[in-house]
């Protein structure tokens, strides 16, 4: 059952209680200690992209990434950044592309 439906189900049966957390760490004990829901913020919550350029031994940030609820959409600008400012790990062999998890994984 999706995360959607099993808080539809909730606000059903009346108010539901939704502690806040600020991070994926308070979330997932959030929902370890049998919350249906959690609050994160009313102002938004972005990513901020960096990187690290092991071969010219550089590092930085790129720009902040705002989630638009639509996954392909906000993957597809993280991986345009990264494919335009052109950066290798140290071990670029062992990179995998950035890709959103498939159904059956998403917790």
């Amino acid at each position: 059952m999706s995360k959607g439906k099993i808080f539809r189900d909730a606000l059903k049966r009346g108010m539901v209680t939704a502690p806040g957390c600020y991070d994926c760490i308070g979330a997932r004990a959030i929902e370890r200690a049998g919350f249906e829901a959690a609050y994160m913020t009313g102002a938004g919550t972005a990513a901020m992209l960096g990187y690290l350029d092991y071969q010219r031994k550089v590092v930085g940030f790129g720009p902040l990434v705002w989630p638009s609820g639509d996954i392909d959409q906000d993957l597809g600008e993280m991986r345009r950044f990264y494919e335009q400012i052109g950066c290798r790990g140290k071990f670029p062999q062992l990179a995998a592309p950035v890709q959103p998890l498939p159904p059956e994984r998403k917790t």
